[in-house]
């Protein structure tokens, strides 16, 4: 843009106006030059490697990562290996919601008042099984 036709410009339009078109110009510029891109590759995976999870209620996650060409299990965790030394909090998780599920329908029967609530045990575990998966990916 000439000089002088950038100081009628000026001259003519408003400080809104102004952030208007410099905000405009910004944005041209940044299309016109991208930032520079990494200089290394991007990481290429290998497609054959599969990963499965299986949810369930008897095993609450089961981790599997298997060869695709060959069929071979490359590696196996269950939710016992996944948690390791915090798989006993999942056991005492279900024998509370087995207790309390229990005393809700003695008090249902009795007609009595339903107060039992759960922990928040439950949650802090299944914070651990979302970290122990991530680092058994990795």
């Amino acid at each position: 843009m000439c000089q002088g036709f950038s100081y009628l410009l000026n001259k003519k339009i408003n400080e809104k106006q102004q952030a208007h078109i410099k905000r405009k110009n910004s944005t041209l510029d940044r299309i016109n030059n991208p930032f520079p891109r990494p200089t290394k590759p991007l990481y290429k995976g290998q497609s054959h490697i599969l990963v499965g999870v299986s949810l369930g209620l008897e095993k609450p996650a089961t981790l599997a990562v298997v060869n695709g060409t060959t069929g071979q299990v490359i590696t196996y965790h269950s939710i016992r290996q996944l948690l390791g030394d915090n798989y006993k909090l999942l056991n005492r998780q279900r024998q509370q919601k087995h207790f309390l599920s229990h005393q809700r329908q003695i008090a249902q029967t009795l007609a009595a008042p339903n107060q039992f609530g759960e922990s928040e045990l439950g949650e802090y575990i299944q914070d651990l099984r979302n970290w122990h998966s991530a680092i058994a990916i990795l």
